[in-house]
């Protein structure tokens, strides 16, 4: 994914967090970095570093749920 994590995907409710639905190739390759991640990882995308939290989307969802 080549988007600016910072305004991609969806606002929450939590002040400056984003929810980024991740699917096909995308998802594949997020994938295989996470792999080799664990909680002293910096995920960063140019010069910001970001938190990455991870979850699945549940059968009555179709992607991030509304703010």
């Amino acid at each position: 994914m080549q988007k600016f994590p910072g305004t991609a995907g969806e606002a929450t409710r939590v002040p400056a967090t984003r929810c980024i639905f991740v699917s096909g190739t995308d998802l594949a390759a997020f994938v295989g970095a996470a792999k080799s991640a664990d909680v002293l990882t910096i995920w960063s995308f140019g010069s910001a570093r970001y938190s990455v939290a991870v979850r699945p989307v549940y059968p009555d969802e179709s992607g991030c749920p509304a703010a």
